[in-house]
């Protein structure tokens, strides 16, 4: 497991089955660095499917769309095949 926080504000995950325990406000999510092909799936930990990507090009960036005051109960990680997602706080 490695999640971390950047400034506060900012929660880093960085492999599959990485969990935040936390009850973020949500904005974005922010994934860099994937490999074209791999999936991303993020949930909370009641199994609610907060977002679902696919990377179509090596090393694109994709942001989620934004949210409007999405607070959630933790964050799973369900599949990432590569690259570190990054989850903007409000």
């Amino acid at each position: 497991m490695a999640v971390g926080t950047l400034s506060g504000s900012v929660i880093t995950l960085l492999a599959a089955a990485d969990t935040y325990a936390g009850n973020p406000c949500i904005e974005f999510f922010h994934w860099v660095g994937a490999t074209a092909g791999d999936d991303l799936l993020v949930k909370d930990t009641g199994g609610h499917t907060l977002w679902a990507s696919t990377c179509d090009v090596t090393d694109k960036d994709q942001n989620s769309p934004k949210f409007d005051n999405l607070i959630v109960r933790g964050l799973v990680v369900t599949t990432m095949g590569s690259g570190i997602l990054y989850v903007h706080q409000r």
